[in-house]
């Protein structure tokens, strides 16, 4: 099993029909990379066991929390997505963004 199986924010963007993956890579110590293209969809994400840092390459002016509809998305904005997290979003237009994804359970202890 692929590093990017178990991560949950991976694999609920790849269950979306209107999420497409681009790109993605395994970086070695526990990290992995991602780029996704979505338009008009909706994400939930549930104590994930592992960190995402989220930034948005283009689009994205719609996208929100939907605890948080005030604050929108956007061109080179980071999102930080925490290890136990819960967030739903709300995707309206389109967006690009790359993900790196940090496994804790992977992340090798420092000598």
């Amino acid at each position: 099993m692929s590093a990017l199986e178990t991560l949950q924010v991976f694999q609920a963007l790849n269950r979306s029909p209107n999420a497409r993956l681009e790109h993605s890579a395994e970086l070695g110590d526990g990290l992995s990379a991602a780029l996704w293209s979505n338009h008009h969809d909706a994400q939930d994400y549930e104590a994930p066991s592992h960190h995402t840092l989220s930034c948005y390459i283009a689009g994205g002016t719609g996208t929100f929390r939907r605890d948080q509809p005030d604050t929108k998305g956007g061109p080179d904005k980071l999102c930080i997505l925490p290890a136990d997290h819960q967030s739903g979003w709300v995707i309206n237009g389109n967006i690009r963004l790359a993900h790196l994804y940090s496994a804790l359970n992977n992340l090798p202890l420092a000598a």
